[in-house]
């Protein structure tokens, strides 16, 4: 997808540029829709990008992401299979690593992330990474040792995000540096990395719940604005945050699913109409097409989040304050950030397209089985990570 956007881009800016053998797109499945047109997309984030290719003539950056409509399909549906198949066994995490010790690193991550001005990317690639290399290492690591993992495994998200995402353009040795207020030396850092990286078998660029959010929810935001200044894809960013700190619910449903419960949640906290909710879980339906009923995962999943905002708004977010230091103000409201929906508001518009469709799920394969049967089966280690739950 990245190869043919700058491949268009180059071409409408004329400067010759063509991608070369090492730069083509792979191949989509064979199932997946071709680029013919807008007739051939079948979500509706594939077809909002096709037409903004008319409303964006003035502009190459944004005519480009209209490419994009012909690969989002395909990319949309082989990200969810990639990303199954590479969630960490939570049973095995939880037994190499204590709850409390992750909650103290996660803390620490989230504040120096914002300190160091680093993308959203660069934090959860480092939570995901991190939770995969102490479920994949076969022996326990020692709680003093987490430190300095920790650095080796931002030293690899900063460099698979090109080191784009720095408050400054300082060299990534420096930054390292800055991290870890110079205790600890450039070359241990990298032979950390080196250990990370021969753990997961070289695998860390795996798709993650941000990356499902950021196309998702396509249809809420605008190409010639940052994707926070969009109410809704904001507050559901701010779900995905509480989430790293629960991880069985990190890891109990399938990423696209859980992306696509943040953004449930925030349309119900902005009563959006419901062909917004529609689409939603018609591209998500698309996504998993092996679930049973992506629709229900996804109301399950919103409720068990909507329960995390609560507890977090009961706390006054003292209970994760990293992230109440980073949304309250600045990117959300105070007030909006602690008055959580009523539960009742999470069934509104299932309701309605059950009355007005006759079904509840939008692959109209009916119910398909309870929720906690789909999660299990959707996660790998899913049914050791779901407890019974308060559902509000």
């Amino acid at each position: 997808a990245e190869a043919a956007r700058s491949a268009a881009v180059a071409q409408l800016r004329g400067d010759g540029h063509r991608a070369g053998p090492t730069t083509a797109a792979p191949a989509l499945p064979s199932d997946a829709p071709g680029p013919a047109g807008s007739g051939s997309m079948r979500t509706s984030v594939a077809k909002i990008l096709h037409t903004r290719r008319e409303l964006c003539e003035d502009c190459p950056e944004e005519v480009a992401d209209s490419v994009l409509a012909e690969l989002v399909d395909g990319f949309l549906r082989c990200s969810c299979e990639q990303s199954r198949k590479h969630m960490p066994d939570v049973q095995t995490l939880q037994a190499k690593l204590r709850e409390e010790d992750r909650l103290r690193n996660l803390q620490w991550l989230v504040q120096a992330c914002c300190t160091m001005n680093f993308s959203d990317s660069v934090l959860f690639a480092t939570v995901h990474t991190f939770d995969r290399f102490y479920a994949k290492c076969g022996h326990r690591v020692p709680q003093e040792d987490s430190p300095r993992i920790l650095l080796g495994i931002i030293c690899i998200a900063l460099k698979n995000n090109a080191g784009q995402d720095s408050l400054s353009n300082a060299p990534l040795h420096e930054q390292l540096a800055h991290l870890c207020h110079k205790q600890m030396s450039f070359r241990d850092v990298v032979r950390t990395e080196f250990q990370v990286l021969s753990a997961l078998e070289f695998e860390t660029t795996v798709p993650l719940p941000l990356e499902f959010l950021d196309t998702l929810s396509v249809p809420l935001t605008s190409p010639a604005e940052d994707p926070d200044c969009s109410p809704p894809r904001c507050l559901a960013s701010f779900l995905l945050h509480l989430a790293l700190f629960r991880l069985t619910l990190l890891y109990r449903y399938p990423h696209c699913i859980l992306a696509a419960a943040s953004i449930y949640v925030a349309l119900c906290n902005f009563d959006a109409p419901v062909t917004t909710f529609q689409a939603l879980l018609e591209d998500v339906a698309f996504a998993c097409p092996e679930l049973r009923s992506s629709s229900h995962l996804v109301v399950d999943c919103a409720r068990h989040l909507h329960t995390a905002w609560c507890e977090f708004a009961i706390t006054r977010g003292y209970s994760v304050p990293s992230v109440l230091g980073k949304f309250c103000g600045r990117k959300i409201h105070e007030t909006a950030l602690l008055t959580p929906p009523p539960l009742t508001a999470l069934a509104r518009p299932v309701a309605t397209l059950a009355a007005t469709f006759g079904h509840c799920d939008s692959t109209g394969q009916g119910g398909g089985g309870p929720p906690e049967s789909n999660a299990a089966a959707a996660s790998p280690g899913a049914a050791a990570a779901a407890p019974a739950t308060a559902a509000g």
